[in-house]
């Protein structure tokens, strides 16, 4: 029996362990600069820059998973009639809205339908796949293609607020005392 525990300890000190870090830049959470827009409809484009620290995107870890979060709504609406806002939200690892269709550069993340002023839209993204390459880029960018629908003159503001995103971040910990790989 002191055989077997003995041999039991020196598996668990010899072996090594899958450490998981979760990194997050929610407490610091970054907006689009204000997006207005105005008349009788059109399209309209916005994009912010994500800077991704070094120690996030080395090689030492795997992402496992990657989500982003954010919050659309419309402010300062001024409109006679009914009007709709569709804002198509996307994750590129390239500036600009020129090929915003390629989906090795670019990925479609959601649509968000705005029919009223100071409608909170919040948005939540799981897993995807080209925010796992953009975390491992020096940099990846958000953008917005926004289309106002409308009959009646409408004047206002789109805003993109609060994003942040939330990676878990994952390392094979090998050999003697894998703790200290915490540390």
């Amino acid at each position: 029996m002191k055989r077997l525990a003995i041999l039991v300890i020196v598996l668990v000190l010899l072996s090594g362990c899958k450490s998981t870090l979760e990194v997050t830049n929610r407490s610091d959470p970054q907006d689009f600069p204000p997006i207005p827009f105005s008349g009788l409809g059109g399209d309209y484009y916005g994009e912010i820059v994500i800077d991704v620290p070094e120690e996030v995107r080395n090689d030492e870890f795997d992402i496992t998973r990657a989500d982003l979060y954010a919050d659309i709504f419309a402010d300062t609406i001024y409109a006679s009639g009914d009007f709709e806002i569709t804002v198509d939200f996307y994750i590129g690892l390239e500036s600009g809205a020129e090929g915003i269709e390629n989906a090795e550069i670019n990925q479609y993340l959601t649509t968000v339908l705005i029919t009223e002023q100071d409608q909170h839209n919040v948005v939540e993204i799981f897993n995807a796949e080209l925010l796992h390459k953009g975390i491992k880029q020096e940099m990846f960018f958000l953008k917005a293609l926004i289309e106002v629908e409308t009959t009646e003159p409408v004047y206002g503001i789109i805003h993109l607020d609060d994003i942040y995103f939330i990676a878990y971040l994952e390392r094979e910990t090998e050999g003697l005392f894998p703790i200290f790989y915490l540390f």
